[in-house]
């Protein structure tokens, strides 16, 4: 029995990255879609901004990429859904 050729061609490698590039997106859709996981993607990336303003653009951006639409109008109608969701979610 002949041993099996696993080299990956030039298209097939193409391809693997596209599927990897659209599964990290479909996740990242599937956690900023909720406003739980908008919020919890806020705490985390919050860390490596200078301000909440700067963490709260770039996750927007984020959103808008994925949906075409921003979450949050501006940064103010953010803060107020974001002390409304730390309220219920004590």
């Amino acid at each position: 029995m002949a041993a099996e050729n696993t080299t990956l061609n030039p298209m097939e490698i193409m391809l693997q990255r596209r599927v990897a590039e659209l599964e990290a997106k479909t996740a990242l859709m599937q956690r900023l879609g909720t406003m739980q996981g908008f919020f919890s993607a806020y705490f985390e990336i919050l860390k490596d901004h200078k301000t909440s303003l700067q963490a709260f653009e770039t996750l927007n951006e984020q959103y808008f990429e994925c949906w075409g639409v921003y979450r949050y109008q501006d940064y103010k109608s953010f803060c107020t859904q974001k002390n409304r969701y730390l309220k219920n979610n004590k």
